[in-house]
């Protein structure tokens, strides 16, 4: 086992360790930010959010057989950390005076009594969602309610903001977290991984404050969180089968016919569009359309079914209108489901 200490960084999402393995470091948070969860059934059990400053990993010690992790741990965003040896930290305690021994050791009995109860508590509790995945649910990190009110607590907080006019606003962090956690008892990690994917759908940006910390939010759309409400509950209450689905691929074929549209407007809101090119110019970028994309879209309503005209040119007739309103939902959609995906034990 190593005697030393060194710096280490994380990519967001990137583990830090899993439940039950060995361990031989603890870790001090010098940035960002690390989420502790315990497996459960086919989901997760989120236990918390850890900031700079903190301890990661220190519970192992408390193990009374063997050093084994009591839960996982995974950055949030990008993290350094200073990780420290339990040798390392070992050695130090041998140097400690006795009394001052005693009293960590007292502590260390009386957190490892502690965390045992909470494992039997916690073995002993069932939730509903828990109970629906025992009898063959999906576990969704971000439950479909969830994300509604999440969407609500951002359109509230930007509509809130004195002065606000126009489309476009921007709050603090503080007000978010005002919104979020004091008010809707949301938990950190939620708002966290629901607010990076915000960004990675450029619905929000971060800006500086005054003290140059990236705390500004910013957004230039504040109505399109309404409508995602809207959209999001209608959704919710429709039966499966009527729901949109549209594949990854399809949605890259109806932002090129948005984006032409964009450029060179349509002459009617029903127009009869050469997708030829935005296939074409999509394999250079190792995204081939099937015939099995183009499903979703046509059931939808969005595209009618493509054909080829005389010129040997793919084709499809567009409800122009109802595309730009909906792309946006759908790209929303597929990202939730998406990273609920990737969420799921495997």
């Amino acid at each position: 086992m190593s005697n030393s200490s060194k710096t280490i960084f994380l990519k967001a999402n990137e583990v830090l360790f899993r439940e039950n393995e060995i361990a031989e470091n603890l870790y001090i948070i010098k940035s960002g930010m690390i989420r502790i969860f315990r497996p459960k059934d086919k989901g997760y059990i989120e236990l918390a959010v850890l900031h700079q400053g903190e301890l990661v990993g220190e519970m192992a010690l408390f193990e009374e057989q063997k050093h084994k992790r009591s839960a996982s741990a995974e950055a949030i965003v990008s993290t350094e950390l200073h990780e420290v040896s339990f040798n390392a930290f070992t050695t130090a305690y041998d140097k400690l005076n006795p009394w001052f021994q005693t009293i960590l050791n007292t502590l260390t009995t009386r957190i490892n009594l502690q965390n045992s109860k909470l494992k039997s508590f916690e073995s002993n509790s069932v939730t509903l969602d828990y109970g629906k995945l025992r009898t063959g649910g999906t576990y969704n990190f971000f439950k479909d309610i969830e994300i509604i009110r999440l969407f609500s607590v951002f359109y509230m907080a930007f509509k809130c903001q004195i002065g606000q006019t126009g489309n476009d606003a921007t709050i603090h962090e503080s007000t978010l977290d005002l919104f979020s956690q004091d008010i809707f008892s949301f938990s950190e990690v939620k708002i966290k991984e629901f607010s990076k994917l915000l960004e990675t759908l450029n619905l929000i940006e971060r800006k500086p404050d005054k003290e140059g910390n990236m705390k500004l939010i910013f957004t230039n759309d504040v109505e399109l969180f309404k409508k995602s409400i809207i959209f999001l509950n209608k959704e919710r209450h429709l039966q499966e089968e009527k729901k949109i689905h549209v594949t990854d691929n399809c949605v890259h074929l109806l932002d090129g016919i948005k984006k032409k549209h964009e450029s060179v407007p349509y002459p009617t809101q029903h127009p009869t569009v050469n997708i030829q090119a935005i296939i074409e110019e999509l394999r250079e970028h190792k995204v081939n359309i099937s015939p099995a994309d183009y499903a979703g879209a046509i059931k939808g309503h969005l595209i009618d079914e493509p054909y080829f005209d005389r010129e040997n040119k793919a084709v499809c007739g567009v409800d122009i209108d109802r595309l730009v309103a909906l792309l946006p939902m759908i790209k929303i959609l597929n990202a939730f489901e998406h990273f609920n995906q990737d969420k799921r034990l495997k």
